[in-house]
């Protein structure tokens, strides 16, 4: 009887061993296909860093005037002090931080 188990178990094994090496193969391959497709898309990504690269940088200029323009430029009242040490108490113009009188 017990050599009958044995036997059983050893087929069992064998069996298992069987199944799990064709879903490792199985995996391998689904993780080669995956590999492929992955390289395909870093090559396409490279290629359009690449030619981003290679723009001009015109934008990052225009961003940088943006900024510097919201820097000195404020709505609402003139930003000068007086000579008695208050704020000058007239409406900036349009596109300074100035009136008319303080440019």
């Amino acid at each position: 009887m017990k050599k009958v188990v044995l036997f059983f178990c050893l087929l069992m094994l064998m069996s298992f061993q069987t199944t799990s090496e064709d879903a490792i193969s199985e995996r391998i391959s689904t993780l080669e296909s995956t590999v492929l497709s992955q390289g395909s898309k870093i090559e396409a990504l490279t290629k359009r860093i690449e030619l981003l690269e290679s723009t001009p940088k015109a934008e990052s200029s225009t961003v940088i005037k943006k900024s510097e323009a919201s820097v000195s430029v404020s709505s609402g009242r003139c930003q000068a002090i007086t000579k008695a040490g208050t704020q000058c108490k007239r409406m900036a113009q349009a596109g300074s931080k100035y009136c008319w009188q303080h440019p």
